[in-house]
């Protein structure tokens, strides 16, 4: 029995698999992330609403659905364009989800990852962890192995919440603009691979290439497929993101605006002005 999934020399089935080590992992993540809430609940002034829970709630799914069967084993050895999307929900969607659902920290919390060294290391470090797990050498090197495999996964995992976490910080947020700039730059890795993938004329990596064939997929098309899917369901999370930033901004700008209207309507009022 195999307890992580990881590239296997045998023809796909769809027989279901079991895998104790995903369901291990993802039960010691979410005993954290209770762990974590917890201590935030009793810091808090007030519960945060629902919906933030339910999130996190759906961010440890997407974790669970994206490491085990058939997702992890499909995109562990047998199609690059499963092992995109794995990549996408480990660090695009699920992160962000589970940093929603602990809600906004104690006063004074995250104003250390707030400082602007803090905000260009996580950039950088993102970048660095996406481009050094889809190097041909290194892909092919680990995801034979179960511990490269759990490797990869993650690491993927880690630098999603390492990344997202300033776009999410309360204690101290940075400007909008700034947070903006941080998405656009912080991603150009994964956009760099995904053109990468569409415009390669061979295969890149030896692990899928020599894959025991599914029906209706071959390597280089499959390889196409996954830098489809990087730059586009990519770059609409990515423009969700700037846009709900865009928005909140646009919010702040308004209430800014009302109370000032607010408070000179109350100075007016007064006698002897």
């Amino acid at each position: 029995m195999q307890w992580w999934c990881s590239a296997r020399a045998v023809p796909w089935s769809w027989e279901w698999r079991p895998y104790p080590g995903v369901w291990l992992f993802v039960l010691l993540v979410a005993a954290l992330y209770l762990l974590i809430r917890r201590r935030q609940d009793r810091l808090r002034a007030e519960p945060p609403p629902g919906w933030r829970r339910r999130a996190g709630w759906l961010g440890l799914v997407l974790v669970w659905l994206a490491l085990d069967w058939p997702i992890g084993a499909l995109g562990a050895g047998y199609l690059s364009s499963v092992h995109s999307t794995q990549f996408l929900l480990l660090t695009f969607i699920a992160p962000p989800l589970l940093l929603v659902g602990l809600g906004p920290g104690p006063p004074g919390e995250g104003r250390r990852g707030s400082t602007l060294m803090g905000i260009l290391a996580a950039a950088l470090s993102f970048n660095v962890g996406v481009l050094g797990t889809h190097l041909p050498r290194v892909v092919d090197a680990l995801m034979p192995t179960q511990p490269g495999m759990f490797a990869i996964d993650a690491a993927w995992l880690l630098a999603g919440l390492v990344f997202w976490r300033p776009v999410l910080l309360t204690g101290r947020p940075f400007h909008p603009m700034a947070r903006i700039g941080y998405i656009f730059w912080g991603t150009l890795a994964h956009t760099g691979i995904g053109v990468w993938f569409l415009l390669a004329r061979l295969p890149l990596y030896g692990v899928f290439e020599l894959a025991p064939p599914i029906p209706g997929y071959d390597p280089l098309s499959d390889q196409q497929l996954a830098g489809g899917i990087m730059e586009l369901v990519g770059m609409l999370i990515i423009f969700g993101a700037v846009s709900l930033v865009a928005l909140r901004w646009m919010q702040q700008e308004n209430r800014l605006e009302q109370e000032n209207r607010e408070r000179l309507a109350r100075k007016e009022q007064l006698p002897g002005t």
